[in-house]
């Protein structure tokens, strides 16, 4: 793979991880209330569950790309439309205040960290994760490598 390919697909994936989605906002709730090491099993298991929606993203999608090529152009611009919706959203939503005390309405949190197998579940239900592994796909794999070689 030539250099500005791995450039360009590191500045893609770290823009996409960078912004905050429901996993960006639960290592940072679960890492405030508990602390980084008890943070470490969900995080583990969100990565493992990311690994899932890739590989099932990708050798289902890596087949109709090769089948019929001009779905990685409608692909693209239907990811590239959601990830500036999804930016719009943050972007313009209401900033809200917690109570005074800095606790929600509930009181404290009980002790209940979570696991590895909360965090299996992140990924596979949050659409962002399919679009960022559809549009990866859909961005740097070409049919000319074939499957094997992505």
């Amino acid at each position: 793979m030539p250099i500005q390919e791995i450039i360009g697909y590191f500045v893609f994936i770290s823009i996409l991880i960078a912004t905050p989605g429901p996993a960006n906002m639960l290592f940072l709730s679960h890492g405030a209330q508990y602390g980084f090491r008890r943070t470490i099993p969900v995080l583990g298991g969100t990565m493992t569950g990311y690994m899932l929606v890739m590989l099932g993203g990708g050798v289902g999608l890596l087949q109709v790309l090769e089948r019929v090529p001009t779905v990685q152009y409608a692909l693209w611009g239907g990811s590239v439309a959601y990830i500036l919706f999804l930016s719009w959203r943050i972007y313009s939503a209401p900033v809200q205040q917690l109570p005074a005390g800095g606790q929600g309405a509930e009181g404290p949190a009980k002790d209940r960290a979570l696991r590895w197998y909360n965090g299996l579940i992140v990924h596979p239900l949050n659409p962002k994760a399919w679009l960022m592994a559809i549009t990866s796909y859909a961005q740097f794999y070409q049919v000319e490598r074939g499957f094997a070689n992505v």
